[in-house]
């Protein structure tokens, strides 16, 4: 399954940051497809020699710079029936509306849209959020600087569980 990501910070090193780690994912292979495949040569369904197709790009990462943009690209997903997997959103994201307000917005019309929030910067802790958003698992949160395995880990159990729904 191919999943669209959306990633929503003001900097542009933040940009360049998550696609240096979301392509990562992208080399892995995927144990089932080696599987299928290995099932196929042995059955005789396919010749070894052929080139492989285990190691395919699953990740399209899309980029937002202010909530205004995350906004009208998140609505465009939607419309045309290709909604993002996941947003990682920045709070703090200047002149235009923060990311929080973002959220708030998106989440009126698109309810199962996934979000983590992403920030370096503490004007909102735990508590302030869960009033914000109460108890769901559509919105989760991760501060900066955060380590590769950590974001890859997040990002693994989201796409885990759109591919579920």
């Amino acid at each position: 399954m191919k999943h669209r990501i959306l990633v929503v910070d003001d900097t542009e090193e933040i940009h360049e940051l998550f696609d240096f780690i979301l392509e990562d994912m992208n080399k892995c292979v995927n144990p089932k497809k080696v599987e299928n495949q290995l099932d196929d040569i042995l059955a005789g369904n396919a010749d070894c020699k052929t080139e492989s197709k285990v190691i395919e790009k699953e990740l399209i990462i899309e980029h937002a710079f202010q909530g205004e943009e995350a906004l009208e690209k998140i609505e465009k997903a939607y419309n045309d029936d290709s909604p993002y997997s996941l947003v990682f959103m920045d709070v703090r994201m200047p002149p235009g509306i923060d990311g929080i307000e973002t959220i708030q917005r998106a989440r009126e019309k698109y309810k199962d849209q996934e979000f983590i929030i992403c920030t370096a910067f503490n004007n909102y802790d735990w508590n302030e959020l869960f009033k914000t958003f109460g108890r769901n698992d559509k919105v989760l949160y991760i501060t900066k600087p955060f380590c590769d395995t950590s974001l890859k880990q997040m990002t693994n159990y989201i796409l885990a569980k759109v591919e579920r729904a």
